[in-house]
């Protein structure tokens, strides 16, 4: 049954919903533009003082050492004897691609890649950014884009050596949008929506290539698979897998994951279970199938309600199921679980604090996260 979604989970949300639909490919052009770090030259070494002679009975006065030569700065950028990371090619939803050698100016259309640029200081090379971009430290004097409605001029006039996209700008039709903007030379990166933690771990790798981080990224990953792996060994010491309803859409028009997301590897990682794992992706849940499946535990992350948690724990029919008798429901921070990067990371963290605070609480200060 089709569900009409509220404006405002679209923008987070929409990307996965409409990931299915999204199987066109488009050749990108971009312009090139090369650069070289000048080197800085050593000064001239200062000659020493000539030594006067000296007369038969006065002793002749003490040479002046020359002083020590400076030495050059270092060159910045590569060193001359490596080669600098290949740019990507083609970009992650399969568009041929050629980005600038140098990228200086950015405009990120989703708060995904935001939070990525930002981890890999980059966030200064911003020059625009989607409207959504709460609870994320993005500079609040620049132009906020929406995604669900382009302003092409705008875009057209900041000029951005690159735009990073989601692929959900299509909307599902044939026709690229940004497709002026590529005529005019502008180099549009387009990044389908994560299904699992391998497609979060490509997409920071290869926004990091594109902006000259590669380095920056693969420490990125590196951090993100040491903190999953803790967070398996300790989801291993569990000793009963609570089952999980992680509510995307509050009711009458509940929305949620079965198997085939991020999110629901997020489930599954802290040890819990998916009570749609039997679904796939992104599915809308009927109220009498939520109470029927009868979690143990319910996740929230909506943010368009006032007291989400509040919101459960009183519907009609819903007092017999476990999650609410118990009050085991919670309120998830929604950057965390609806955007897909490595920040995927808190989001566990907090739903294990509500499953095993005893277990998962210590690694939030092991990790030197602050609670979101």
């Amino acid at each position: 049954m089709k569900q009409k979604l509220d404006t405002r989970i679209r923008r987070r949300w929409l990307p996965s919903l409409l990931a299915a639909l999204m199987a066109a490919l488009w050749l990108t052009a971009c312009g090139t533009a090369a650069t070289t770090t000048p080197t800085t030259a050593a000064p001239t070494t200062t000659a020493a003082p000539t030594t006067t002679a000296a007369p038969e009975t006065t002793a002749a006065p003490e040479t002046t050492v020359a002083p020590t030569t400076t030495a050059a700065p270092e060159t910045t950028g590569t060193p001359a004897d490596e080669t600098p990371p290949a740019k990507p090619e083609v970009d992650r939803a399969g568009n041929a691609v050629e980005i600038p050698d140098e990228v200086r100016t950015i405009a990120s259309l989703g708060p995904t890649y935001t939070q990525i640029l930002e981890d890999l200081d980059s966030h200064d090379r911003l020059v625009a950014v989607s409207l959504d971009v709460e609870g994320i430290s993005a500079p609040e004097d620049l132009p906020r884009i929406d995604m669900m409605n382009i302003d092409l001029e705008q875009l057209l006039a900041l000029k951005p050596d690159v735009i990073i996209a989601s692929d959900m700008s299509f909307m599902g039709g044939d026709t690229d949008p940004m497709q002026p903007l590529k005529d005019a030379g502008i180099c549009i990166l387009y990044l389908p929506t994560p299904t699992d933690f391998d497609g979060i771990r490509e997409d920071v790798r290869f926004i990091a290539a594109a902006v000259d981080r590669a380095k920056e990224g693969e420490e990125l990953i590196e951090t993100f698979d040491e903190q999953l792996e803790r967070i398996t060994e300790v989801a291993r010491t569990l000793e009963k897998k609570p089952r999980v309803l992680f509510e995307i859409a509050s009711a009458p028009h509940i929305y949620s994951t079965g198997a085939g997301s991020y999110l629901d590897q997020m489930i599954t990682t802290i040890g819990a279970e998916n009570v749609l794992a039997d679904e796939t992706s992104w599915v809308p849940v009927t109220e009498e199938a939520a109470v029927a499946l009868n979690p143990d535990v319910i996740f929230t992350n909506v943010t368009y309600e006032a007291d989400p948690v509040g919101d459960i724990l009183k519907r009609e029919g819903w007092e017999q199921v476990t999650a609410v008798k118990t009050e085991q429901v919670a309120f998830i921070d929604n950057n965390a679980t609806s955007l897909a990067n490595t920040h995927v990371i808190e989001g566990m963290l907090a739903m294990g604090e509500v499953i095993a605070p005893e277990l998962f609480g210590p690694l939030r200060g092991e990790f030197g996260l602050d609670k979101p």
